[in-house]
């Protein structure tokens, strides 16, 4: 909670600082006075300060996410296409296929929360480093791999890995 309580201060914060300007009829010598309310936002600057927050783009930051989540999606979306391959090559069953085609999205949603908390606790920079190794270890995994208990643990391994990148990507 105080993470949340924290983050929301600090959204909180930051939309006042963008704020339009609010005029103020109730001054003492009758002139409209233009200021802040240190406390409150009226739905017009919350709609205003909101916009221009979203519609800046900080190009240092997004480029070499972008550039990281489409690599990632690329290797994640290669693979797909050759697991039907590399099932028949080590002789797996529909079970076992289905298994190792369902690791990853199973490790994907298993990660997602934990490593959330670890994101805020540490930052965001540690793991958008670490998750990328992981996806490179579980792709490089799968052509090593010489059953399905090792094809499935290295879809898991990509899985974390994802979801670490994408949940790092995300929060700030």
């Amino acid at each position: 909670q105080q993470f949340a309580k924290s983050d929301a201060s600090s959204v909180f914060q930051l939309l006042l600082k963008n704020a339009p300007l609010q005029a103020d009829k109730n001054s003492t010598d009758g002139k409209t006075d233009t200021h802040h309310h240190a406390t409150t936002l009226t739905k017009h600057q919350f709609q205003t300060s909101l916009t221009a927050l979203s519609t800046r783009i900080h190009y240092p930051t997004i480029l070499p996410l972008a550039a990281s989540m489409l690599l990632v999606g690329s290797s994640v979306g290669v693979i797909s296409p050759v697991m039907p391959f590399v099932a028949e090559n080590l002789n797996l069953s529909s079970t076992q296929y289905g298994i190792v085609v369902s690791s990853f999205a199973l490790m994907k949603m298993m990660g997602n929360v934990p490593s959330a908390i670890l994101v805020e606790r540490h930052g965001r920079k540690p793991y958008l480093v670490h998750s990328l190794f992981l996806v490179g270890a579980g792709v490089a995994g799968i052509g090593l791999s010489q059953d399905w208990m090792q094809l499935s643990l290295c879809r898991m391994t990509i899985g974390l890995g994802v979801a670490a990148l994408t949940t790092a990507s995300t929060l700030s």
